[in-house]
């Protein structure tokens, strides 16, 4: 029987179950009603169960009912701003390992490939993330093949280590995600604990700053908390920073949140005087 909160394979990828979902799907192609009701479920942002995925992808295959697909699409970019904003985040791929013990016949890294096998040493690990850094990358997407022998965890979390700590100029890599086979639960809390999420870059000085650094030891992120001191140019730590806070309470202008609009920096402001002129929401 069909369960798709089941842990068990079987349970969930139900051969009978994947051809009624298609069928329906087939069925209201060109049902407008349905597609309408979807639409306006889709628009509240709850997500949509197996059939109403499989009436709109049914509904979009077809060419020439241009209505019904201009609906969908219209709705596709609607709920994508909403959810996601005006861009696209990209994530750089970064292959440490093609050592794999298993057969995948789509894959040009199975074990019966023939191809000449290699993992990256540690400086080459830094020397490819400088070269992505230097193409303004700040996300790794981190790949290797499935060895526990030649390329076990303890090699993947040094390697996120390693990426994390280079650095090229104030370029550097602020988020990875590992793409690697499914393994044991001690093994993901490695690659949680190696997975520093953020670097915050204190630039400037003041009569806070040793008050400032005390609170840093003493929640043990010094190593993340990181304080430049005064800078000529701050425009490069605006630049690559991930978001851009302005917490006044009184502003007239907050020319400093238009020179991070300027530089393409998402903004978060308080409802202030001065920001509430050019920011809408």
């Amino acid at each position: 029987m069909f369960d798709s909160k089941s842990t068990k394979a079987e349970d969930f990828i139900n051969h009978e179950e994947i051809l009624k979902v298609l069928a329906y799907g087939d069925e209201h192609r060109n049902d407008h009603d349905e597609v309408d009701r979807i639409l306006k479920k889709a628009e509240s942002l709850v997500g949509l169960d197996r059939y109403e995925v499989s009436v709109l992808l049914h509904a979009c295959e077809n060419t020439e009912n241009t209505e019904l697909r201009e609906k969908i699409f219209s709705m596709a970019r609607k709920i994508k701003e909403a959810i996601y904003g005006r861009r696209i985040v990209m994530f750089a791929p970064l292959y440490v390992s093609n050592y794999c013990i298993n057969g995948c016949k789509y894959c040009g890294y199975h074990c019966g490939s023939g191809i000449r096998r290699k993992k990256l040493t540690q400086e080459e690990v830094a020397e490819e993330c400088r070269a992505i850094e230097a193409m303004g990358h700040k996300r790794i997407a981190m790949e290797a093949g499935e060895d526990p022998k030649n390329c076990d965890i303890d090699y993947i979390v040094e390697c996120m280590k390693t990426a994390y700590a280079t650095k090229n100029g104030n370029g550097e890599i602020r988020r990875i995600n590992v793409n690697i086979a499914a393994t044991t639960v001690e093994d993901y809390k490695k690659l949680k604990e190696a997975g520093i999420a953020f670097r915050w870059h204190m630039v400037g000085g003041g009569s806070i700053e040793n008050d400032l650094r005390n609170a840093a030891a003493a929640a043990n992120i010094q190593d993340v908390f990181l304080f430049e001191g005064n800078q000529p140019n701050p425009y490069p730590y605006l630049k690559n920073a991930d978001l851009f806070v302005h917490p006044s309470y009184v502003e007239s202008q907050g020319l400093v949140v238009l020179e991070a609009m300027a530089l393409g920096v998402p903004c978060v402001v308080t409802k202030s005087l001065g920001p509430c002129e050019f920011i809408e929401d």
